[in-house]
Order: structure tokens, then C-alpha cells, then sequence
């Protein structure tokens, strides 16, 4: 089976990126399902967000698997969760995740990409920004912090 990133190929002459597209299906219980496009951050293009999360809160690393072009692509549960809730709240979506749009077992893709990183941020519609599911004490502080 081809890699998803063959089937999305990155240029090497100008900056270009992945984007997930992630399908609505407001269903938590059902899989994530995605697709991965290439855009050029030169020129122009759709509106996309980006997502900064902590890439593992446990000490042991847990990982969910969302279909990505109909393979299985395995991902912290973190992330995992992050693009469920994501899902659930904004339905269909289109979004920048450095462990998936990037090939993570290619050395020189990971460092070109991490090169553009700061563009990749710049140039998004949204930033968000997951710390993890929420807990008791970290709902009633962001409620504080909301109506301070």
C-alpha cells in the first residue's frame, strides 16, 4: 500500500505543507476520518487552522488511530482527542498537525518542515491550542480566568 505522503507529495523548490482535512461526524464513538491535501504557503490558498498540543501528557504513551485516505494512521491520544473535539464542536475542518502532515520517519522532510513552522502559524486563520482533556479543577479555573 502507498504512504499517504507519497500520495501528497511536497514540493522541494517551494514551501509547501499538508493539510488534514478532517470529515464532520459529530458521532465521538466513530473514528476520526481524513484526507491530506498540499498547499503552497506562498500563494493562495483556503483558509486553514493549526494545532499546538502536548504530544504525550502521560508517561506512558497511549495512541488512537484515525483513517487518514482510508489507511490507519496512529496518533497520541491526546492529539487523538484534540481532533475529536475539534470534530464534535466545528463539524468539518481543515487543519495543520505537525505529527500528521509531517512524514515523521523522514529526517529532511521533518527538518525542511520545521523550518517553515513559524509560517505555518503565521499564515493560519486559528491558532488552537489543546492541554488536554478537561478535569474538575481545570474547568472551574478557566471559568475563573473567563470571568475575571
Amino acid at each position: 500500500m502507498e504512504s499517504i505522503y507519497h500520495a501528497a507529495p511536497l514540493s522541494h523548490e517551494r514551501r509547501t505543507i499538508r493539510l488534514l482535512h478532517v470529515h464532520s461526524d459529530k458521532d465521538l464513538s466513530k473514528a476520526v476520518s481524513c484526507d491530506l491535501s498540499v498547499i503552497d504557503l506562498d500563494a493562495d490558498h483556503a483558509p486553514f487552522a493549526t494545532l499546538s498540543y502536548v504530544w504525550n501528557i502521560d508517561t506512558e504513551v497511549k495512541r488512537d488511530t484515525i483513517l487518514c485516505g482510508g489507511q490507519a494512521l496512529s496518533l497520541t491520544r491526546n492529539g487523538h482527542d484534540a481532533l475529536r473535539h475539534l470534530r464534535a464542536r466545528i463539524g468539518p475542518f481543515t487543519i495543520w498537525i505537525d505529527a500528521i502532515c509531517i512524514d515523521q520517519t523522514n529526517r529532511e522532510a521533518k527538518l525542511n518542515q520545521v523550518r517553515l513552522m513559524g509560517s505555518i502559524y503565521s499564515k493560519a486563520s486559528i491558532v488552537y491550542v489543546w492541554m488536554g482533556m478537561g478535569k474538575e479543577n481545570s474547568n472551574r479555573a478557566l471559568d475563573f480566568i473567563e470571568h475575571a
